[in-house]
């Protein structure tokens, strides 16, 4: 995950990278680094994903998303100080990148501040497999930080790009019509380009049943 941080005073990247398994309270979690310092652990529970933090001990992760979330359904999270934080979902549709489809879920976020003001933000979302508009850095872009965003730029598997902000929401292969035609045949596979194919013939990265497989 290729992330970008801007202030007023300037402009970084960060990467973050999974580098293999670690074992914490029983259960098999990805480590998370940037470059080549630990960051984090995050752990996938069905539709939810998880992350501790380096240094907190287990039993302390947080819930960071929750793809399983209906239209309709609030979730919450810490805020800083005196805020209360929640994510409540306002929609679900499709969106594309790289050729490949994704599932979204539109949030409205919610900060109750000294049990009187509410403020809501509707830009945020998640996108299933890729994460916020924040990647995997937060749960989604927080208002009370003045002057300082964090981005997702893109997001590789393997060294292949699979999201990209450049190309994201729209369908420059005409995957999306393919996988319209294809919704019934349950072994239709189509490639990063959008050709449909019978099968695979080398090792990559590609689309089945709306999925995203390694081959």
């Amino acid at each position: 995950w290729k992330h970008v941080f801007s202030s007023v005073a300037r402009s970084y990247e960060r990467v973050l990278t999974v580098g293999g398994d670690t074992l914490i309270g029983g259960l098999r979690w990805k480590k998370v680094y940037n470059g080549d310092q630990y960051e984090k652990a995050m752990l996938e529970d069905g539709k939810k994903v998880y992350e501790l933090l380096r240094g907190e001990l287990a039993g302390s992760e947080r819930l960071l998303f929750d793809f399983g979330l209906q239209q309709g359904d609030v979730v919450c999270f810490p805020g800083v100080g005196n805020e209360g934080r929640s994510l409540e979902v306002t929609g679900e549709d499709s969106v594309y990148s790289e050729g490949i489809g994704y599932r979204r879920l539109l949030l409205r976020q919610r900060v109750k501040v000294d049990e009187e003001t509410f403020i809501t933000d509707e830009g945020s979302y998640w996108i299933e497999g890729v994460g916020s508009e924040c990647g995997i850095e937060r749960e989604c872009g927080w208002t009370h930080v003045v002057g300082y965003t964090c981005s997702l730029e893109s997001c590789y598997d393997d060294d292949v790009c699979i999201f990209n902000v450049s190309t994201y929401g729209v369908d420059p292969s005409g995957v999306a019509q393919l996988k319209k035609e294809n919704a019934g045949n349950m072994q239709g596979i189509i490639n990063l380009q959008g050709q449909q194919l019978s099968k695979t013939s080398q090792h990559g990265l590609y689309i089945q049943n709306g999925k995203k497989i390694c081959r």
